[in-house]
């Protein structure tokens, strides 16, 4: 830490005492200080006055431009002969007050070899001192009472760097009006002798044999209690130690550098302590994002093989269908061809239909006195035949949406024969199975993934029409039972025609004229 910033960081404490050290008393002239207030950083330098007569004045040395009461007085370079000038000014002012600061001011001859604008700055500054204190410099007062030369004393020692944030600490809560500071030599508070107020030595030894009626401050020495000492106050330790051999200490022993010290591991150990968490988040989320990677892949491929395994398992069932019941799958393919809104509208009353005529059926089973082993019958299997009955739909559907595929001639799928039933229903199958594997792997994918979503749920309704319909086609049909049909007899009401029963015309009794006299 540069001497600067440790006197910018103790500067509320010197200022404390520069005011305390003005407001002792005026001299009898017309216009005195009453009030002084100097401000030092490394960017900035300042004074600020308080006369008697109410006026005041402030000059500032602030980023690169010296100011008077906020007039520009002119252009400084940071570090240049100018502002070097103002500073050993400031810090010669620093323990004055009323007429000796103002004759520190009038009598300030700054000599600066920097160029023109260094002078000419300076020269100004000097002429506008001279006519701000005019009237006040009068003869130096006589000198201070002996608190105002402690002070002065304490405020140099601010300034010293490797003291000052020890020692701010040490005085924030002292009481500086009664200020006793011994620099570089030992002292011995004398048994039966009582010192007021605060006591402050710097790198020697205090012994205290008699009473302080205040706090005692060691900075870089020694303190020593005897038999029969007394402090009213706190004893404040800055790279000191003490030694008793009795005496009575009312107020409480701090070691300032075991607490600076402490406040710094702390303050250390708290950014160690939230460095280590940021690198754990930032761990933790590199792990839940790969991990999230791969259990969206996982997911994936476990949304694929399912579907696989789905198409597997339906398509054997199809293929049974296919070989012991083809005349009756044909029907409803023809069916649905024929007429798919027709069938969609029957499936979807039918669907409507099925739970009711199911709970009615049980009803009428449960009351007849035959119909309790018809009742063992119709519960397990007629959920089990309208299953059946909505699968063989769906693939009644699946085969015009395979026929569809293939004829758009797909070069991946040129090996499927396209005059074989069977493939052409496996096709149809896994072309409506197909969006539901879409899903899952687009649903891995980081940035489209939310297009999965929108894939599934338009798989699941073209399975749901297929459903629908499909069911539909089988009812018209009868369960396939019936390969052609007509809604219309000749005479106008609604029912199967004979060609549905025999299209050929080989029933010599479904002939037109049948049973009638020739």
């Amino acid at each position: 830490m540069s001497q600067l910033d440790s006197f910018r960081g103790v500067l509320p404490l010197a200022t404390t005492c520069a005011v305390v050290l003005a407001s002792g008393g005026l001299s009898a002239q017309e216009r005195g200080v009453l009030a002084s207030q100097v401000g030092v950083s490394r960017e900035d330098a300042s004074l600020h006055l308080e006369f008697s007569d109410g006026d005041q004045l402030h000059i500032s040395f602030e980023d690169g431009t010296a100011r008077f009461d906020g007039d520009v007085l002119g252009a400084y370079e940071v570090g240049g002969e100018a502002d070097l000038a103002w500073r050993g000014l400031l810090a010669d002012i620093l323990s004055l007050n009323n007429g000796a600061l103002a004759n520190a001011l009038a009598e300030w001859q700054p000599q600066a070899d920097g160029g023109d604008s260094d002078s000419n700055l300076l020269r100004a500054l000097d002429r506008a001192l001279e006519e701000a204190v005019a009237g006040s410099t009068q003869a130096p007062a006589e000198p201070r009472a002996s608190r105002d030369d402690e002070l002065g004393r304490l405020l140099r020692l601010l300034a010293r760097s490797e003291y000052s944030q020890g020692l701010s600490e040490a005085l924030e809560d002292a009481d500086l009006d009664e200020v006793h500071v011994w620099l570089n030599e030992d002292h011995t508070v004398r048994q039966g002798e009582t010192v007021d107020g605060t006591v402050v030595l710097v790198d020697g030894t205090l012994e205290v044999r008699g009473r302080v009626r205040g706090d005692v401050v060691v900075v870089g020495g020694r303190l020593r209690l005897d038999d029969g000492a007394t402090v009213d106050g706190d004893i404040r330790l800055i790279e000191s130690r003490v030694s008793r051999d009795g005496g009575e200490v009312r107020g409480t022993v701090v070691d300032v550098t075991r607490e600076l010290r402490q406040n710094r591991d702390r303050i250390r150990d708290e950014i160690r302590r939230e460095v280590e968490n940021e690198v754990r988040r930032s761990v933790r989320y590199d792990r839940g994002r790969s991990h999230g990677v791969v259990s969206r892949a996982a997911r994936a491929v476990g949304g694929v093989f399912e579907t696989a395994l789905t198409f597997l398992l339906l398509g054997g069932l199809a293929l049974l269908l296919h070989r012991f019941g083809g005349h009756r799958l044909d029907a409803v393919v023809r069916a649905v061809g024929d007429n798919p809104a027709r069938s969609a509208a029957v499936g979807f009353a039918g669907g409507f239909l099925v739970l009711p005529v199911y709970i009615i059926g049980i009803l009428v089973l449960t009351v007849s006195i035959v119909g309790i082993p018809a009742l063992l019958i119709w519960a397990p299997f007629f959920p089990v035949a309208v299953a059946l009955g909505a699968f063989v739909g769906y693939l009644g559907v699946g085969h015009h949406v395979g026929r569809w595929v293939l004829n758009h001639d797909f070069h991946w799928l040129d090996w499927v024969n396209e005059n074989s039933e069977a493939q052409v229903r496996l096709v149809g199958l896994g072309s409506l199975l197909a969006p539901f594997a879409a899903a899952s792997l687009l649903q891995a994918l980081p940035i489209v993934g939310w297009m999965g979503g929108i894939v599934g749920f338009l798989g699941s309704l073209a399975c749901l029409v297929a459903l629908v319909m499909g069911f539909g086609a089988v009812i018209i049909t009868r369960g396939g039972r019936y390969d052609g049909y007509d809604f219309t007899t000749d005479d106008g009401d609604f029912g199967f025609g004979a060609e549905a029963d025999d299209p050929e015309g080989l029933d010599p009794d479904m002939a037109p004229g049948a049973g009638e006299d020739e």
